[in-house]
């Protein structure tokens, strides 16, 4: 029963990381009348800085670490879940982004948002269980997150 209240804390705190990805992808909710050309998706911008690429990539690996979190019973089908609806979340926001005004939309972003989510699950693999703490998914874990949080 324990575990379950665990788990549950851990996809409320998906869902709010969620909540934040959505928040700072579409800030500042500046919406234009006409949406972009959907072909807009598939270019990749002309300029790309590293500090955007690792925005990317960070931003959804604390997504990874609470779904996999979330989902630990489910091993590898928990895994995949996260890893589908994270993406789906990514495109769903580049979608978003052909409204916003001061935006730029690429399915690129999307690619670099995937590399974060299964940053964040092997990061869970890797140290979720190496040390045993006080609860099933450990110490380790709990202070990975809370140290991708801050």
């Amino acid at each position: 029963m324990h575990e379950h209240i665990i788990e549950r804390r851990w996809r409320l705190t998906w869902l709010a990381l969620a909540g934040l990805a959505v928040y700072g992808s579409l800030y500042p909710f500046q919406w234009r009348a006409s949406p972009l050309p959907w072909h807009t998706l598939l270019t990749v911008p002309e300029h790309i800085s590293r500090s955007d690429i690792l925005g990317n990539i960070a931003l959804f690996v604390p997504l990874g670490v609470c779904g996999a979190a979330a989902l630990s019973r489910w091993r590898v089908g928990g895994a995949l879940l996260v890893l589908v609806s994270g993406v789906a979340l990514a495109v769903a926001l580049q979608v978003a982004q052909l409204w916003t005004a001061q935006r730029t939309a690429a399915l690129y972003d999307a690619g670099w948002n995937a590399v974060g989510l299964l940053g964040g699950l092997l990061a869970m693999h890797l140290f979720g269980r190496t040390l045993a703490g006080r609860t099933r998914l450990g110490l380790a874990a709990q202070q990975t997150v809370a140290l991708l949080l801050v």
